[in-house]
């Protein structure tokens, strides 16, 4: 059975048990048709949102990642609950339809906008049980639907003049910062929605003229002062100057979206390991602890034009965590480390560490496709290994290696005891290939090494 089918059956089992139930207790049938029909399609969009934001990512203890997305999807239902208790909403369905759904879209936008800002603090329960690929999307795609349910609110009252002018403004200032920091974010701030090659240069261009991606954290900072005035606009509302119960549920979502900010802004920097993405990273993986040199801008900007895509790194660790390289390595080799150096303009790092670090990658891709920013790392570190083995400072069993390559063809040349013994075996003669052809296409490619010193050409 297609999962579409599923869902269809669930939604159409749903709908007339919830009708049948809120009929016994004695709600009119209008009013309670209305309501099964809103929550079963309710369900049916939640589970959609979790299919495109590939609910698959949430981690292997299923459990605690569930719960999160109940209590998230919950959340707005037991706020909706206590809105219809308090002002008899239900009782209204026949005379203010236009009223109350209009509340309803607003009630869900508040609450999942605390919940948006609530999930990205990097707490420790979040941090260790939701992938982060998971966490990212999901966190994109809600706020969205948060914004686009709180813009439909404030056009529906606006449309209804039914709310008086301090509410309307400070609803309209709290939306008007969210538009912009969400414009900001899909530009600045991901790689997810935003592929096309020229905005990434764009991006690029700005950072040149120090609009980073770390700034625009910064203005990211603005979403509780978004927060703040929606949180005004609500107490300013019918329902929650008529009904104490509103005003305590909707403090209660701005205090604790609030304690969850000062925690992760504030606090986590005081303490000794500020590190927000700790707990993903193995207990080999620091952060850089060397002295730094001067940073190289002139380099970093070069590398930003080639891969653009490194703009958005916001050093999760990512990389590192499913690098088959870096476990066995021990912190030798660290994809997160390396592109933290390339970020701060560590150039001479690069040029005195020939041995390990950036020349232990195997180029599998498996730390782009888990990257959660789209961050092309191999290509990054390839074209970095290229520049030194140009400038001959790559490491000395790299040029031996490729210069075997050159002179036999292969690197590892075949020695007369290993044709004879496979003869003895009576394995199948080698066809070698051809050097000469290997020759052409590595002096094509730049690497005469015919006439190299130290295994570059000169």
């Amino acid at each position: 059975m297609g999962s579409k089918i599923k869902q269809l059956l669930i939604l159409l089992i749903f709908i007339p048990t919830a009708f049948i139930i809120t009929s016994l207790i004695g709600i009119n049938i209008l009013p309670a048709f209305i309501i099964a029909s809103v929550f079963g399609i309710y369900i049916w969009i939640c589970y959609v949102i979790l299919i495109i934001t590939k609910v698959q990512y949430i981690g292997k203890r299923k459990i605690k990642p569930v719960l999160v997305l109940l209590i998230y999807f919950i959340g707005p239902l037991i706020v909706t609950f206590f809105y219809g208790v308090e002002t008899a909403a239900v009782n209204y369905w026949t005379e203010k339809p236009a009223f109350i759904i209009s509340s309803i879209l607003g009630i869900f936008a508040y609450v999942w906008m605390c919940f948006n800002i609530l999930i990205m603090i990097k707490s420790k329960f979040i941090e260790k049980n939701i992938e982060i690929r998971f966490l990212m999307t999901f966190h994109s795609t809600m706020s969205s639907i948060a914004l686009f349910f709180g813009a439909a609110h404030g056009l529906w009252y606006t449309y209804l003049e039914t709310s008086n002018d301090n509410q309307f403004y400070t609803g309209t200032i709290g939306l008007v910062i969210f538009i912009v920091l969400m414009a900001l974010a899909l530009f600045f701030m991901s790689n997810r929605l935003i592929r096309s090659k020229k905005i990434q240069k764009f991006r690029v261009s700005l950072y040149e003229k120090k609009f980073s991606y770390n700034f625009n954290k910064i203005l990211h900072n603005l979403t509780i002062v978004a927060v703040f005035f929606i949180f005004v606009h609500t107490l300013l509302s019918y329902t929650a100057i008529e009904s104490i119960i509103m005003s305590g549920v909707y403090f209660f979502f701005f205090i604790l979206t609030l304690i969850g900010w000062v925690s992760h802004k504030v606090v986590r920097r005081l303490q000794i390991d500020s590190d927000p993405y700790i707990h993903r990273k193995g207990s080999w993986d620091s952060l850089l602890s060397e002295d730094l040199e001067e940073s190289d801008k002139e380099w970093i900007l070069k590398i930003m034009k080639q891969h653009p895509s490194l703009y958005v790194c916001i050093q999760c660790g990512t990389c590192t965590e499913g690098c088959p390289v870096a476990p066995m390595a021990k912190g030798r080799y660290n994809p997160r480390l390396l592109i933290e150096k390339i970020l701060l303009g560590q150039k001479k790092m690069f040029e005195d560490d020939r041995d390990s670090n950036i020349w232990l990658c195997s180029t599998c891709q498996q730390c782009v496709e888990q990257c959660p920013q789209k961050i092309e790392l191999t290509e990054i570190f390839v074209s970095i290994k290229n520049e030194w083995f140009e400038k001959g400072k790559s490491p000395e069993g790299l040029q031996l290696q490729a210069q075997m390559i050159f002179d036999h063809g292969m690197s590892i040349p075949y020695t007369a005891p290993i044709l004879n013994r496979r003869e003895q075996l009576g394995l199948s003669e080698i066809k070698f290939a051809d050097s000469k052809e290997i020759q052409t296409i590595m002096k094509e490619a730049g690497l005469d090494l015919s006439k190299s010193e130290g295994g570059i050409e000169k």
